[in-house]
């Protein structure tokens, strides 16, 4: 949320107790507002830009997913919710050291930095799954830092397209998929296979390749899978068998980039299972089980 785009204008306005300051982003459903709190404190607010009853049902179901994901969890929390006049708005805490897309602009990360983020995020995103939710938006602008520069204060942003991929857990219920069938819920470069023939079949191999992805991209500066347009996306993700990140960056360890080669396979039944399997991938390629772990991998 915050700190995901430069501020666009500095027009102060009221809601709900909060002085909006700056427009900071916008996408097709919300846009996000940087903000101050009665108290002084520093917020993020996003509020419903359409009015359509779709649009509705997607940022309360967005509002009760973050309440149940918080700092603790790995996420950016949920500070206040509430609507002013009819429009409904979500209030997070400002992270101002921005979001990771930013510092990747300015090259590859260290490499042990990078599979250290690495596992912090997918131990968060395990987190998620282990409660039955899939978040089908993870790339580097909704990874977000409290403090510039220091990747151990990451969070996770944005559960505008997060679900329930499980009925048995609670509010699995109130959390019905909100996509027709056969479209296609992500973001261009990060979503997996399946989730761009279907978004209603994202789970979590789904979140693990985003992740794979994400990471790759941490440790090589360039995503896997390219292409400009969904069209050549597909073609690539179809026929391109990406180079190794240890191929591409020398001093990778072999166990870190085989993890990541997995994480990104095209087809989800060749990846970790889920989130939290990953984060122990690439823990284990820390602590040096790298025999033992590479043969887990073949």
């Amino acid at each position: 949320m915050a700190g995901v785009a430069p501020e666009r204008h500095a027009a102060p306005m009221e809601l709900a107790g909060y002085t909006l300051t700056a427009e900071i982003g916008r996408g097709g459903m919300g846009a996000v507002y940087r903000a101050r709190s009665r108290e002084g404190r520093e917020v993020a607010i996003k509020l419903v830009v359409s009015a359509d009853k779709d649009a509705l049902a997607r940022f309360e179901r967005e509002r009760r997913l973050i309440a149940s994901l918080g700092e603790a969890e790995g996420f950016v929390p949920l500070l206040d919710a509430g609507t002013s006049g009819a429009q409904p708005f979500l209030a997070m805490p400002f992270l101002g050291g921005g979001p990771l897309k930013d510092l990747l602009g300015k090259g590859p990360l260290p490499v042990e930095e990078a599979r250290a983020l690495g596992e912090k995020l997918a131990r968060a995103v395990g987190r998620a799954h282990a409660r039955g939710i899939v978040h089908r938006d993870l790339k580097p602008a909704n990874v977000l830092f409290a403090r510039e520069g220091e990747p151990a204060t990451a969070l996770i942003a944005d559960l505008g397209l997060a679900k329930h991929f499980r009925d048995d857990v609670p509010g699995a219920s109130r959390s019905r998929s909100l996509t027709g069938a056969g479209v296609s819920a992500g973001s261009l470069g990060y979503m997996a296979p399946e989730q761009i023939d279907d978004a209603r079949r994202a789970d979590p191999r789904s979140d693990v390749f985003s992740l794979g992805v994400v990471l790759y991209e941490c440790l090589s500066g360039e995503r896997p899978y390219g292409g400009s347009s969904l069209t050549d996306y597909v073609k690539k993700l179809e026929a391109t068998k990406p180079p190794s990140v240890a191929k591409l960056r020398p001093g990778i360890p072999r166990t870190l980039a085989r993890a990541v080669e997995r994480a990104i396979h095209p087809r989800p039944e060749e990846r970790f299972e889920d989130a939290s399997e990953l984060a122990r991938a690439l823990r284990a390629a820390r602590t040096g089980r790298g025999t033992r772990l590479a043969l887990v991998l073949a």
